[in-house]
């Protein structure tokens, strides 16, 4: 087995990760006793992320039985095999406080001068992450419960996630729920960079231990970004990115996803951050929440592609509005129109060769009607050679939430009937899912 090749082993380890979560752990622990060179490759994949899960309890321990936590497990793994840390290249944090009655605690926990001693937090994960190799950290994850706020972590803990975020070879990096100034710890070597958040961003601001300090010389360049929020709280995101030494005149991949009713302010600064990439952005993605059902869409452009000159893909996520059974099918409230008075402010010059549309259907069985105008418009937009030389692909996907199997073969017939020209030139794929997220760009570090 040892003059196996190592390049065949490690193809093959590669499929094994591919499998079930669970299922490629087991098999990887049976073929790392297969021989050294099996071990160490099979060590790699199976270290290579590691997930931690902390958990903000009001519980006394008294009341429950204590269970050993996943920061408790990892220190004790790495202190027996302190090789082990050498592999590790990503980390995820996952903050699974999920009950309503915490939100209440919390908030009076934040107001008073110190933290509450109800409150129990995961005190070893500090340590935990102290023994990993930061040199080695390429992805970090910082996932907090909307239920929890980043001011209640006890300061080890903020300092420790901090602290990772400073990591020198740091090139992903995604939160959530947190404080956005971890990002002025953040070195130059981040190039993709995740922000969302479940409810308003007015505390964002909070304090932060600051490990570094960035400067206008060596500032961040990011190749890709995803935001999503409540889209009243963009505009201030977008200032913290364009005034804190954050460079995106490079950026590639663009996925922005404002939740709620889009008001001029939010407008502007949308604006302002595709003005700032406009000459680099290759993939943009755009997914809106629904609109109000009284709001004629037919004229409306919140923003314009104009100035994106690059641009190769395109991609956009609605939700279809609920129409009476008795309703017109020409129906002005469906977002489906002013997508398509987006793209026509698409430069000319613009080399667009992918259009992604991931549509919503939430009620059907003979409550959705398409608007055969819209679709009939998004077919002579996207046939057009003289006007997309380079498109050479149409992807549409159709989901609902309630529907029977039948009712999205209705909708799906009825749009293939509009659409004839871009499927006589073999351009589109249409198709039903049953994933209800949307996801244009799959991995963030897919760039």
């Amino acid at each position: 087995m040892a003059q196996f090749p190592e390049d065949i082993i490690r193809e093959l380890v590669g499929h094994i990760s591919q499998a079930p979560k669970q299922e490629a752990r087991e098999t990887l622990k049976a073929a790392s006793y297969v021989s050294q060179i099996f071990r160490r490759l099979c060590q790699e994949a199976l270290f290579s992320k590691i997930t931690l899960e902390i958990e903000t309890s009001s519980s006394s321990p008294s009341s429950c039985t204590r269970k050993q936590t996943s920061s408790e497990k990892l220190s004790q793994l790495l202190e027996g095999s302190p090789h082990l840390a050498t592999l590790v290249n990503t980390i995820v944090i996952r903050d699974i406080s999920r009950s309503p009655s915490l939100e209440n605690i919390e908030r009076q926990a934040i107001g008073r001068s110190g933290i509450s001693a109800s409150l129990k937090f995961d005190e070893r994960l500090p340590q935990a992450l102290s023994q990993l190799n930061l040199d080695k950290i390429k992805r970090f994850t910082f996932r907090q419960s909307a239920y929890s706020a980043w001011d209640i972590h006890p300061l080890p803990t903020r300092h420790a996630v901090a602290r990772m975020c400073a990591a020198n070879h740091l090139t992903s990096l995604s939160l959530r729920n947190t404080s956005i100034r971890l990002l002025d710890s953040c070195s130059p070597s981040l190039t993709h960079l995740k922000l969302k958040y479940d409810q308003s961003m007015t505390p964002l601001k909070a304090s932060t231990p600051q490990i570094q300090t960035r400067t206008q010389d060596a500032p961040i360049r990011l190749q890709a970004l995803h935001l999503e929020g409540i889209a009243q709280d963009i505009p201030q995101v977008t200032e913290f990115l364009l005034n804190n030494h954050i460079d995106i005149t490079g950026l590639k991949k663009l996925h922005l996803r404002p939740r709620g009713i889009i008001q001029m302010k939010t407008i502007e600064s949308l604006y302002r951050l595709l003005s700032a990439c406009s000459l680099s952005l290759q993939s943009l993605a755009y997914e809106t929440t629904r609109e109000p059902d009284d709001l004629d869409l037919s004229g409306y452009v919140p923003f314009e592609l104009s100035k994106l000159v690059n641009l190769r893909e395109l991609s956009f996520g609605y939700n279809h509005p609920y129409i009476q059974y008795n309703q017109i099918k020409e129906v002005r409230t469906n977002p489906l129109y002013w997508i398509l008075n987006l793209c026509r402010t698409l430069p000319e010059s613009a080399p667009l060769a992918t259009f992604y549309l991931y549509v919503k259907n939430w009620s059907c069985g003979g409550t959705v009607e398409h608007s055969t105008q819209a679709w009939r418009e998004l077919d002579l937009i996207f046939s057009d050679r003289q006007r997309f030389p380079l498109m050479n692909r149409v992807d549409i996907e159709l989901f609902s939430n309630k529907s029977k199997p039948n009712d999205l073969d209705g909708i799906q017939q009825s749009i293939e009937l509009c659409v004839e020209n871009l499927t006589r030139v073999g351009m589109l794929d249409i198709k039903q899912t049953v994933l209800g997220k949307y996801r244009p760009f799959g991995s963030l570090d897919q760039c």
